[in-house]
């Protein structure tokens, strides 16, 4: 019975690995032993523990090994994927132009070690204007899967040094399939200049591992660090200087898990920061938890006023799943307000927002740019008129929730590419009176929806952002984003240029995307606008666009 149970084991592991002819325990006479006749360990990566994969690669057997950037000590430990995170060798990074590495720099405890890459320009003597440089460095390794490995974040340690007054600073860091933008808030907008290092910590996303696809330890991934310096730049020039590049476990719930808001209930105490800005000082303005603001009288988040030109905000951060074949997620969110404006953006995408007297839950389509990336909504609740005087006003938040969602489908790398969910619109700015929105009223080209552009006074403007991710082409091939438009009074326009108008009616028309690496975001704009001498008329112009693809084009220009 005992020899019996050992050949049934061995065969089910000939069965997983394809080889079915010899029986367990023989080897061919002119061949290698057969598979498993050394030992059998795993069929698959669930047969393995934490951090762990199962290792077919070996015919005579199977064994569990650590993934990518884990070591075995007792158990798969993370020690990293980075080569030389601190910059003390030319060799393991890749340099752009304008950045540079001095393996033994060091000068001071304030770094974590010797080495550091400095991102310098040399100043712009005798060049008025505005210049825009950048400098990037960026090396390869591989990356494990998230479903083997665990949440993790970017680690870096720079300074600011010769910072002008009016210069800007930015970063752009891609690890894998998605790049981020300032994912660095000490390298954000006119930073101050610093003499010291100052350590930050940025989450990774799902599209920031190697696809759940792959198999094995892991997939080679790319990580690019690029910084980007706009102004007017005096001869004693702009320098960053990075000390510390480094993927990290960033301990405890310190990431949100892919498809989770870190306490969208608003029922625990992590996740939201709050922010209240009072006009005058203290005066009673405030954000924060609050017991049975929220759905069905539970607990949510409360934004408080307490006189005109206060300011009080709310954020939460998330993290984006990836799709789920060719359904996209959703984001949703109940808010109610009073008098003041009320203000919900995601990432910095405005978000559309339901009339919500009575309290609301509105749903949103989430735009492949922030599929599978670490994102915030943040909330703003402000009264700008007549600062000063007295008044009491509110807003409440709660239930933010990211669910796949069959609505929000992703056709040629567009999500909801003709409006058919039919949910609220994020990347929509408009004038008092116009609107943006998803219309069905029978006129649509493909489906029932389409979206509707319409301004109501001269010199208005209603605009919405088609935010897509750069593909990967062949060589020498560009994309572009298709779509279809009605604008027979010829005021619609796309990525600032006029869409070409043949009369009324639904045309097909593209726009080229820039030829930036993929993986980056591209924003695309549609706008209707009508600017004459005038401003403040009274007109009604309007038009449609549907049916958004991205499309392979040899004519556009190519990365």
């Amino acid at each position: 019975m005992r020899g019996a149970f050992g050949a049934i084991l061995l065969v089910g592991c000939n069965s997983i690995l394809g080889i079915h002819d010899l029986p367990p325990d023989q080897t061919s006479p002119d061949g290698p032993p057969a598979a498993c006749s050394e030992g059998c360990a795993c069929g698959s990566d669930a047969d393995c523990g934490s951090h762990m994969y199962c290792d077919t690669s070996e015919v005579v057997s199977t064994t569990c090994r650590c993934v990518a950037g884990y070591t075995d000590q007792g158990g798969c430990m993370w020690t990293g994927v980075v080569t030389d995170p601190g910059f003390m060798t030319t060799t393991a990074w890749t340099l752009g132009s304008g950045m540079s590495i001095s393996p033994d720099y060091y000068d001071g405890s304030d770094m974590v070690d010797p080495g550091m890459a400095l991102a310098q320009t040399s100043g712009q003597m005798g060049m008025p204007g505005t210049q825009t440089l950048s400098a990037e460095v960026s090396q390869s390794f591989v990356m494990p899967r998230l479903s083997r490995a665990e949440a993790l974040a970017i680690e870096l340690s720079a300074r600011v040094t010769l910072n002008p007054i009016g210069v800007q600073a930015s970063t752009e860091l891609d690890v894998g399939a998605r790049w981020s933008s300032n994912a660095f808030e000490m390298l954000g907008a006119n930073p101050i200049e610093q003499s010291t290092f100052v350590r930050s910590q940025a989450c990774l996303g799902e599209a920031q591992y190697a696809p759940e696809t792959s198999s094995g330890s892991g997939e080679p991934q790319s990580l690019d660090l690029s910084a980007l310096v706009t102004g007017n730049l005096p001869p004693t020039g702009f320098e960053i200087d990075f000390d510390h590049l480094e993927i990290v476990e960033p301990g405890a719930n310190a990431c949100p898990v892919p498809g989770t808001v870190t306490n969208g209930s608003a029922e625990g105490s992590d996740g939201w920061t709050f922010g209240a800005y009072g006009y005058d000082g203290a005066d009673g303005v405030s954000a924060g938890y609050a017991a049975g603001v929220g759905v069905q009288g539970s607990r949510g988040v409360q934004l408080r006023l307490a006189e005109r030109c206060d300011e009080a905000v709310a954020t939460v951060p998330m993290s984006i799943a990836m799709p789920s074949g060719s359904a996209a997620v959703a984001l949703s969110v109940y808010h109610k307000h009073s008098g003041a404006t009320e203000t919900l953006a995601l990432s910095g995408e405005s978000l559309v927002l339901s009339s919500d007297s009575g309290g609301v839950l509105d749903t949103y389509c989430v735009p492949a740019a922030l599929q599978g990336s670490i994102a915030q909504l943040t909330a703003e609740l402000v009264d700008a008129s007549e600062c000063g005087s007295a008044l009491v006003e509110t807003a409440d938040l709660d239930d933010v929730v990211l669910a796949t969602d069959p609505g929000c489908m992703i056709v040629d790398g567009v999500v909801d590419p003709s409006f058919e969910s039919g949910y609220l619109l994020m990347n929509v700015s408009r004038d008092a009176g116009d609107t943006v929105a998803a219309i069905d009223d029978g006129s649509a080209p493909d489906g029932t929806h389409y979206l509707r552009l319409a301004i109501a006074a001269t010199c208005d403007t209603a605009e919405w952002d088609a935010q897509v991710v750069t593909p990967a082409q062949a060589p020498g091939v560009g994309t572009a984003l298709t779509f279809q438009y009605n604008a027979p009074s010829g005021k619609l326009y796309a990525k600032g240029s006029l869409v070409p108008t043949q009369g009324s009616g639904w045309q097909p028309s593209k726009v080229c995307l820039d030829a930036i690496a993929p993986g980056q975001t591209q924003s695309i704009s549609f706008y209707v606008t009508d600017s004459p001498t005038l401003c403040g008329a009274a007109e009604a112009v309007s038009a449609g666009i549907d049916t958004l693809a991205l499309v392979a084009d040899p004519t556009c220009p190519a990365f």
